[in-house]
């Protein structure tokens, strides 16, 4: 071997033992590069959204549809959509589905010139979100989307919370949902119990300044009217075998968003327990839990393919197993059995935390295998509806009739409220704490959140409005939000501001270069209002409170005070 190859050989070897010595492995220098690049194109597709949405006009004949941030054509915004399509009045209109794979598009639609399937991040799917004239969206919009003036915003949500959801679920609640309702100029619900929830776990009650009503649940309507013929269809695509009775089991996950957990052997031993019922048994998990049951022997149980309309299913269901899942509000309409397997009950309580005690549960509590084989037999032979199923039914599904997607139509497109119990707003404005990321004179601090308590004690409305990844850093302020009244309504900021390339420039000039040149102003405020907007939408308060000073934050107050 010559000296040049020994040379570089050493040289390697000095390279890698620095790598070693770093921390910096092979394999960590390429998730590190793997979550720069990820970086780099959200970015890139912030950037882009911004450009098109200062460029790009609103059409009135486009109609914009999401559910689960593109998981498919699902959920109320499908209903709505069916409800719509078939419309005459739409018959100009243009359908816009946000859908992660095209293949998941029946092909009764896929064909259709009028209907326009997009993912999410592309060209298209940007464009769109921002020249449509309507959007429809059961969860939330990416962190970057702020609705546009002249756009109406539909948010439907996607069930009625029995786990712990918003301000239920966590100090600081969740960022992206809150920013979501703030952005809707219509808020969808199917029960008064669904609306105070909505209200006060998303922190937008007495800030939001848009229309909401209890309208029902589009999606239910599918189940209600399901005809004969469309039973028959569900049955023959499953293999349901029409000489037995169908149970579902349909289980939701365990764990939080992005580490989600599941008991896999204590699954596998139901399962094995119920195919030795004489009934269809079908199970229906939900998809964050699908990854831990991958390569399973299912037997004879039916497992629908995740095209399957859930409410579809629920119309031929005989009996529904399910844990903490809202699948059961959806079932109630049916007046059938209900069996709520509840095998973790104190562990999931303490986790996820339940607004529902098992006393106000419709249906039948089994706590083991024995006891879910035993009220799945039970339930076989015959079921008449407690007088504990009939009141959660009428607290639930008040409004469910079969015409809950016509109404939603009506009320969204064309402002008519007959049958229509509209939530009013109220009156007073909410007094915004401008917190930010807690930036400042921390022997302030104390003296900022008591002012906050104290102006809430008195009754008035109050809002603290945080950055959300700075403000988990800081123990002290994270101990005084804790100890909050749920009426304080808490706004995080989650994401990051959006520029366009000039708003970037003018952005530079400002800040590091102190231009007073009007154009790079011009561009600045527009990029501030618009994050603003972006954040809180277009919530009006009556009086500002400020911890945080920084140039960033309180260049943002300047539209809370002005709009005061």
């Amino acid at each position: 071997m010559n000296k040049t190859v020994v040379l570089e050989n050493t040289k390697r070897s000095v390279k890698r033992v620095v790598r070693l010595l770093s921390g910096q492995t092979m394999k960590s220098r390429k998730e590190e590069a793997r979550r720069a690049e990820k970086l780099a194109r959200l970015e890139r597709i912030r950037t882009r959204y911004v450009e098109l949405y200062e460029s790009v006009d609103i059409d009135d004949h486009i109609i914009f549809y999401e559910s689960m941030s593109g998981a498919r054509m699902m959920d109320n915004p499908y209903a709505i959509f069916k409800q719509v399509y078939n419309d005459q009045r739409f018959k100009d209109f243009t359908h816009v589905w946000s859908v992660n794979s095209p293949s998941t598009v029946s092909e009764e639609y896929r064909s259709k010139d009028n209907v326009v399937i997009v993912s999410r991040g592309t060209e298209d799917y940007l464009h769109y979100l921002v020249s449509a004239k309507y959007l429809i969206c059961n969860s939330a919009f990416p962190d970057y989307f702020t609705r546009k003036p002249g756009q109406e915003y539909l948010n439907t949500w996607h069930g009625i919370a029995y786990k712990g959801v918003g301000r239920d679920s966590g100090p600081l609640g969740a960022a992206g949902s809150v920013r979501n309702m703030l952005q809707a100029t219509h808020i969808l619900t199917p029960c008064n119990f669904m609306t105070e929830k909505t209200l006060d776990a998303y922190s937008i009650r007495g800030i939001y300044t848009g229309r909401m009503a209890e309208v029902g649940y589009p999606r239910i309507d599918t189940t209600i009217n399901a005809s004969v013929a469309d039973k028959q269809r569900v049955k023959r695509a499953l293999g349901i075998k029409p000489n037995k009775k169908t149970v579902l089991y349909a289980p939701t996950w365990r764990g939080t968003k992005g580490n989600g957990k599941f008991d896999t052997t204590q699954l596998k031993r139901d399962l094995t327990a119920l195919s030795k019922i004489d009934a269809n048994i079908i199970f229906m998990g939900h998809h964050i839990m699908l990854k831990h049951v991958k390569g399973f022997d299912f037997g004879d149980i039916i497992i629908p393919p995740s095209s399957t309309n859930t409410n579809e299913l629920l119309s031929v269901t005989d009996i529904l197993i399910t844990d903490y899942s809202s699948i059961f509000f959806d079932f109630l309409v049916t007046n059938r059995p209900i069996i709520h397997y509840v095998y973790d009950y104190a562990e999931y309580a303490r986790e996820r935390g339940l607004s529902l005690s098992l006393d106000e549960l419709p249906g039948v509590v089994a706590h083991t295998t024995k006891d879910l084989v035993q009220a799945t037999t039970q339930a076989l032979k015959g079921y008449t509806p407690t007088d504990r199923y009939i009141t959660a039914r009428n607290r639930f599904c008040p409004h469910e009739d079969g015409h809950s997607a016509r109404r939603a139509v009506e009320w969204f497109f064309f402002n008519k409220t007959k049958g229509i119990d509209i939530v009013p707003k109220r009156k007073e404005k909410s007094i915004v704490f401008w917190g930010g990321d807690f930036l400042g004179d921390l022997s302030k601090l104390d003296n900022f959140f008591d002012k906050l308590e104290t102006y809430a004690t008195q009754g008035k409305n109050v809002s603290l409005v945080v950055g959300r990844s700075r403000t988990k850093e800081n123990v002290h302020a994270m101990s005084r939000i804790r100890k909050l009244d749920q009426s304080i309504k808490i706004i995080p900021r989650a994401g990051r501001i959006s520029l366009t390339e000039k708003e970037k420039a003018a952005r530079y000039a400002i800040e590091a270069q102190n231009s007073k040149k009007k154009d790079a102003r011009d561009l600045y405020d527009r990029a501030f209002h618009r994050e603003y907007r972006r954040i809180l939408g277009d919530a009006v308060f009556s009086g500002v409170e400020v911890f945080d000073t920084s140039r960033f934050w309180s260049k943002l107050m300047e539209y809370a005070l002005a709009k005061s």
